[in-house]
């Protein structure tokens, strides 16, 4: 029984160790990736030019950190980071996105019910919401758009490329 338990605690260690060398991984990738003389979507050095805002729903906090500092480093977008729906649906009033970026894979016990929430808010303010999620490939551009989305990126995501899988299921573009 103590053998088991012992290699039960080393598997969870190793998981765990694992999760932090992949984490380690991607914050230099996004290091590398800032390094950079401008950044893609132009939005540096342009004063003119509006900041596009992004509500990022996302509950696992080192994926909300990284996806909202390639959102907002890359992109050049202001991001609001919300780590459950039901405050997504809640800073919607306040925040008045461009866009919503919801992953749907949580613990909330009503998560379906606060995505519909959301769907109806964002048709209010016809606010495109867009899904984040390992599960993306699952759905044709028809089924995520009869679903209210207006499409899907794939988890693991390219912190180099996200923002612009971003800009173009949304239509902007560098002059936006």
């Amino acid at each position: 029984m103590v053998a088991i338990a012992r290699q039960m605690l080393e598997d969870v260690q190793q998981a765990f160790d694992d999760h932090l060398a992949i984490e380690g991984m991607l914050k230099q990738m996004l290091n590398r990736a800032f390094n950079i003389d401008s950044l893609p979507c132009g939005v540096e050095g342009n004063p003119a030019m509006s900041v596009r805002a992004i509500l990022l729903i996302e509950h696992e906090p080192s994926i909300g950190e990284i996806l909202s500092a390639c959102l907002s480093e890359l992109g050049g977008w202001r991001v609001t980071l919300s780590n459950s729906i039901r405050a997504g649906v809640d800073l919607c009033e306040t925040v008045h996105p461009d866009a919503i970026l919801l992953d749907t894979s949580t613990s909330e016990t009503d998560a379906l019910i606060f995505v519909e929430q959301l769907k109806q808010h964002s048709m209010i303010q016809s606010i495109p919401i867009m899904l984040l999620s390992s599960r993306a490939s699952w759905f044709t551009p028809k089924q995520l758009q009869e679903m209210g989305f207006v499409g899907a990126i794939a988890k693991p995501f390219n912190p180099t490329t996200v923002t612009d899988q971003i800009a173009q299921l949304l239509g902007w573009s560098n002059a936006d």
